[in-house]
């Protein structure tokens, strides 16, 4: 009995954690920089925010980054100097993926955001 009751716990964890917004706009973030890595020097821009390779788990938000040849690694999220609250994460989120962000326009050319950041320099003198 007490099994059954482990696995529904276990089950209702999960679920929750599947369908929980934050969740899916941390896999999000993610998954963007994961498909490209100039979004960190983008983010690094912003008031406030900072990604960083070195520093401990309790400091920032762990992003792994799962490059297709070389190993596994972790960058770190903060936002003024600590981990970023869930409302704090929202924002950076919508700031990465809306429809007039850099990063989406960028990737709606299929090219880096330093790239288009570049390309959008030339052509606007």
């Amino acid at each position: 009995m007490t099994w059954v009751i482990i696995a529904v716990l276990v089950v209702g964890f999960l679920i929750w954690f599947s369908f929980n917004p934050n969740a899916q706009r941390i896999r999000k973030i993610q998954s963007l920089l994961n498909k490209d890595r100039t979004i960190c020097d983008f983010i690094n821009t912003f008031d406030g925010w900072k990604i960083e390779p070195n520093l401990s788990s309790d400091k920032g938000l762990r992003i792994m980054i799962n490059p297709v040849v070389m190993p596994m690694y972790a960058l770190y999220i903060t936002y003024k100097e600590r981990r970023p609250t869930n409302d704090e994460i929202k924002v950076l989120y919508n700031r990465l993926t809306s429809k007039d962000s850099i990063v989406t326009k960028a990737h709606e050319m299929d090219m880096p955001v330093e790239n288009y950041i570049h390309w959008l320099k030339n052509n606007v003198e």
